[in-house]
């Protein structure tokens, strides 16, 4: 009994932290990442976690007290981003972060002075059986969603089958056929709206890709408000508006039409290699791809969306430059990725279908109009 009572204290951060990050899942099951990012995030989280709760370890020597304020930090940390941004228009920053720090470190005060107060080890066996049930709800919920439209998906493909091969055949090649290139720049406004909106005049830039035997669709407008039904739409040359995905808990259709799409396919049976490039966005990561291609190592959309819920983007404002912030990650990661565009077909003696989707212009806004940082 006192081997599980030590094993349940120390183990409690960790579920916390893995509370944390299936918090924003469950929050949002529509967005559910692979597999293998979901994995990836838990464990840098616990290792996050370790550190922290080694540190704790070397000051407190009572396990039940380890453990709870270990648990104060991972809230404060975890929590920051999440409460400051509904607390904004409340209060300034500052106020924020005084209070946030002195109430939390209040706590964990009281918790170092009590450490050989049993009542301790009682406090953490009821935050213990709290986590399990919290995680074990929101694995349920999560992996119910995920079961219910795997087995949903078989008649959905069979009822529409919008990934049918066609039947083409692989012509001549003597005359090597146009490399294809598609590329979606999340959130670019067309000229009249950047104008209106941000009084900026796109003109000369248009312009210049007219002189260059472009089209520009001055009057377009986007035909969903999901980049990802855009993409599943497009890369399918198909409305969505009869495959009736409102009975679907997760995007997993949706994902699968971008990542098996008829564009591909038809490409593909016509002798093309298919190349994709990552966009840091799970659902429109075209793995499947002949090639694909990550030019730098970066956060997902779904992993950012996670760290801004907690302190860690503050502490790298005022930490030294050097260190690097999410905005710098996410500039790099759009920079390389325009560079690699270029060089995507190069080796390939195939004629190349190029897909590339990145999360520019859409925020965060990292550079200025003169592509300053």
């Amino acid at each position: 009994e006192g081997l599980l009572t030590r094993a349940g204290e120390f183990a409690l951060p960790y579920l916390l932290a893995v509370g944390f990050v299936l918090g924003i899942l469950a929050g949002d099951s529509l967005s559910t990442p692979p597999l293998f990012a979901s994995l990836q995030t838990f464990g840098v989280a616990c290792a996050l976690v370790a550190m922290l709760h080694m540190v704790v370890a070397a000051t407190v020597r009572r396990s039940a007290a380890t453990a709870l304020i270990t648990c104060v930090l991972v809230t404060y940390l975890g929590a920051f981003g999440y409460v400051q941004l509904r607390l904004q228009n409340v209060v300034s920053p500052i106020q924020f972060l005084t209070v946030w720090t002195a109430s939390f470190a209040s706590i964990a005060c009281l918790m170092c002075r009590a450490r050989e107060n049993p009542r301790l080890t009682s406090a953490s066996s009821l935050l213990l059986y709290f986590l399990v049930a919290l995680i074990g709800l929101q694995a349920y919920q999560l992996g119910n969603a995920t079961y219910s439209d795997t087995v949903a998906y078989d008649d959905f493909v069979a009822n529409h089958q919008f990934a049918a091969t066609p039947e083409t055949t692989p012509s001549d090649f003597a005359t090597r056929r146009p490399d294809v290139y598609y590329i979606i720049l999340d959130a670019y406004a067309r000229g009249d709206v950047l104008q209106e909106l941000y009084g900026y005049d796109n003109e000369p830039f248009l312009a210049e890709l007219r002189n260059r035997g472009f089209f520009i669709a001055d009057a377009s407008r986007s035909n969903y408000h999901l980049t990802e039904l855009s993409v599943a739409s497009s890369l399918n040359m198909m409305q969505l508006a009869n495959l009736d995905l409102d009975r679907f808990a997760t995007r997993l259709p949706v994902r699968e039409m971008i990542q098996d799409s008829r564009v591909a396919r038809t490409l593909k049976a016509s002798g093309y290699q298919t190349i994709a490039l990552a966009s840091g966005k799970a659902d429109t990561e075209c793995r499947r791809f002949d090639q694909f291609v990550s030019p730098t190592p970066a956060l997902n959309v779904y992993q950012d969306t996670l760290l801004h819920t907690t302190a860690i983007p503050q502490l790298l404002s005022l930490s030294p430059n050097w260190l690097p912030r999410p905005a710098d990650w996410h500039r790099q990661r759009v920079s390389r990725t325009l560079d690699a565009i270029g060089a995507a077909a190069s080796g390939s003696e195939k004629p190349a279908f190029v897909f590339a989707h990145l999360m520019s212009p859409h925020p965060p806004f990292v550079w200025d109009e003169r592509g300053r940082e």
